[in-house]
């Protein structure tokens, strides 16, 4: 699609190397498995990315370029070069060189995850209401719980307790006199100064909890 740039999940990638690798009796790896070489190469890169985790995203490319770009060239040519009659190997083999060039395209922005793990984490609440709403009676509540739902999940990913802003909400806009589009309404949104004021997720200890560093993404 134009204008978007795909890019692969190394947490995929790493798996299929791990159901490669044979196991003993006691379903433990067996030592030695020239297979484990794949999935070393997948940890090497997730613990470059740790060490940049704390970098800004114009920094986190730079190295990237400088010592994530040797990993893939010996990784890739590993690939290239290994040859193999187990099932499992040849599949992960096969599914690495056909998408080469969307397991690279991270190095394109420093914004790019290496994994796209948070994303599924942060959908899979969605895929239980779906499953719980099966049976949702009449469809109108159904559409009343997806916009709910849809409130809570955005309220999270800005950090804002789910409950407080709810009922920050609910108190104030059956109140407010605004007309469709209206830029009163943009105070109400979850990343608003006066909302993260009033409605900032808090740990046990009362303490207000800091926005974390990490940018955030959406999957399709």
């Amino acid at each position: 699609m134009e204008g978007i740039t795909r890019c692969l999940c190394y947490s995929h990638l790493r798996r299929y190397y791990l159901d490669a690798i044979p196991l003993d009796s006691g379903e433990k790896e067996m030592p030695g498995s020239g297979v484990a070489i794949g999935r070393a190469y997948c940890d090497k890169l997730f613990r470059l990315e740790r060490k940049w985790k704390e970098l800004s995203p114009t920094e986190r490319k730079k190295n990237r370029l400088i010592y994530s770009v040797p990993v893939l060239e010996a990784f890739f040519a590993w690939v290239e070069t290994t040859r193999t009659q187990q099932e499992n190997l040849k599949k992960a083999l096969n599914y690495t060189l056909n998408h080469k060039r969307y397991f690279t395209n991270f190095l394109l922005d420093g914004r790019i995850p290496l994994s796209d793990n948070l994303s599924e984490i942060a959908v899979k609440p969605v895929a239980i209401t779906r499953k719980n709403s099966l049976f949702s009676d009449p469809v109108e509540g159904a559409k009343t719980s997806a916009i709910i739902f849809s409130i809570v999940g955005t309220a999270s990913a800005n950090n804002l307790d789910p409950y407080k802003y709810l009922e920050y909400i609910l108190s104030r806009l059956p109140n407010l006199n605004f007309a469709p589009n209206d830029l009163e309404l943009d105070e109400y949104l979850p990343w608003s100064e006066k909302v993260q004021l009033e409605c900032r997720m808090q740990n046990a200890g009362g303490t207000v909890v800091k926005e974390k560093d990490e940018p955030r993404y959406e999957t399709a």
